[in-house]
């Protein structure tokens, strides 16, 4: 994987310039999962052609200048003005391989600065934006060596174990950090932003523990003290109106969330963060009778919002709705509207129509190569047209986005899906059969492994994850295919059962340049 170079800078340099915390967010999940414990997949011998093994993770040749990159960004700019210029190098070249040289100039820096971060815990930043996450540990590790005194290491290392439950090692460390967070004015008197900033991190790691083992109301508790703290600070906001959703206390909810996306622009307005958030947890009647009483909140979303909504419609099998707000894009005419393309090949892939959902999310590439919600959908439309070029493309986008993005699932899920109908169902069954050994499936995840259940000729286990499939309430653009595919197995299991899977006859066509 390799990472843009003014988003890097702008990641590190946040992290120098304003000391942003690395694990105040709360983790959610993506999309909506199933809880479920199901049999393995039946193993088989098919040899297949294994995929290009997966580049490193930071390309050489990837750097950009700080004058160039500040062209680009202003926010990269401004923030660039304020960093050590010796940072700016060290994330030169850490970009472009050299991790010693980088923690050496870091190191330079903190040498100058010691109320600055030490040099492992930004080694660890980024070795988590190009997702090393090992070597992100052991930088953390290492710089709790380096620097016992400074609870930088101590507060992030605590955070990674409440994510992963090491619920004991996360008191043992936040006892630790808390201590050197009550001595550190002592050594550091001058010191005011990066002691505020501790102290809330530690809170907010306080919190997330919490949350993680059910305590949902002292985790909200924790969180007020981090805006009693810092009244600006609108992640702890969005925080309190998750801990809210859980709770169900959807009114508190849309009040913090609000606050949040009064902070932070970039955040949606309250009343669209809870009907998203219901939708994740496929609460959809409750979702969708909230939305009743919010017309005239509808009425006065921005356009951002409007997409995000049309999202949803799509998911509450409100298709036309959706289509209506995507109709108005069109109108506008706006052909540089990224929203507009992947909202209409999104559609189109609810009505199977994949030729029309290429060309759609081809254009949104063209506007945005980075999309994964773009690229993702361009390999879908892809891989269900039945023409061996095009499933080869598919699986190109596919891996790529697989290995920029290793812990999404729905990256996970089109190149397994890619992999499967190319023949390599070996590498396929490598990536699906930990999601069915983890107990949660997403619908879509669900219907994939039923096809290749039933292709294998196990129909009770076909059945049981059409099943969990159709279970959920949320649409999907799989649920008419989960259907028919549901009405196939009933007639086997009446009649004969097809033992032999045939391989499908694909369209040839010329290779389309990609």
């Amino acid at each position: 994987m390799s990472f843009r170079s003014d988003s890097s800078r702008l990641l590190i340099c946040s992290v120098v310039v304003l000391g942003v915390a690395a694990v105040a967010a709360f983790a959610q999940d993506e999309g909506t999962p199933i809880d479920v414990k199901l049999p393995k997949l039946e193993e088989k011998s098919d040899a297949g052609t294994s995929e290009e093994k997966t580049k490193p993770a930071v390309q050489s040749g990837a750097s950009v200048k700080s004058t160039a990159s500040a062209n680009v960004d202003p926010e990269l700019a401004e923030l660039e003005e304020q960093a050590n210029p010796a940072t700016l190098k060290a994330i030169d070249l850490y970009i472009e391989g050299d991790v010693d040289g980088a923690y050496a100039l870091f190191k330079q820096v903190y040498d100058e600065n010691p109320d600055s971060d030490p040099p492992g815990t930004l080694i660890a930043t980024l070795h988590s934006h190009a997702g090393r996450f090992l070597q992100m540990r052991r930088a953390l590790e290492q710089s709790a060596e380096e620097y016992p005194t400074d609870p930088e290491a101590f507060l992030q290392l605590a955070g990674i174990d409440a994510q992963e439950g090491r619920y004991l090692e996360t008191e043992l460390l936040l006892e630790r950090a808390e201590r050197l967070i009550d001595e550190y004015p002592k050594l550091h008197p001058e010191s005011t932003s990066r002691a505020a900033y501790f102290r809330e991190e530690a809170l907010t790691v306080r919190a997330n523990l919490a949350e993680r083992r059910g305590r949902y109301e002292a985790a909200s508790d924790l969180m007020r003290k981090v805006i009693e703290l810092n009244p600006k600070n609108a992640q702890a906001f969005w925080n309190l109106g998750y801990l809210a959703m859980k709770q169900k206390k959807y009114d508190e909810a849309e009040e913090a969330y609000e606050s949040a996306a009064k902070l932070n622009p970039e955040l949606w307005s309250g009343w669209l963060q809870v009907l998203s958030a219901l939708d994740r947890e496929d609460e959809i009647d409750e979702a969708v009778a909230r939305l009743g009483t919010k017309e005239d909140k509808v009425k006065g979303a921005n356009k951002k919002e409007l997409a995000q909504l049309a999202r949803l419609y799509m998911r509450w099998h409100k298709v036309d709705d959706a289509f209506n707000i995507v109709h108005k894009f069109e109108e506008q005419n706006e052909e540089r509207d990224l929203d507009r393309w992947i909202l209409s090949g999104w559609l189109a892939l609810y009505a199977n129509n994949y030729a029309a959902a290429e060309t759609f999310f081809r254009n949104a590439t063209l506007i945005d190569p980075t999309s994964f919600e773009a690229t993702n959908g361009l390999a879908l439309a892809l891989l269900d047209q039945s023409n061996k070029e095009k499933l080869g493309q598919a699986r190109v986008i596919a891996a790529r986005n697989y290995r920029a993005n290793p812990d999404s699932q729905e990256a996970a899920t089109t190149y397994a899906w890619c992999q499967f109908l190319s023949g390599n169902t070996k590498e396929a069954d490598a990536i699906f059969q930990p999601m069915m050994e983890s107990g949660s499936l997403s619908a879509t995840v669900a219907y994939y492994l039923a096809e290749i259940a039933n292709i294998r000729g196990n129909t009770d286990l076909a059945q049981s994850l059409l099943t969990l499939a159709l279970s959920q309430k949320a649409n999907f653009p799989k649920r008419a295919a989960a259907v028919e595919l549901g009405e196939v197995i009933e007639k086997q299991i009446k009649g004969p059962v097809k033992s032999d899977f045939d391989e499908p006859e694909f369209e040839e066509s010329e290779p389309e340049e990609f």
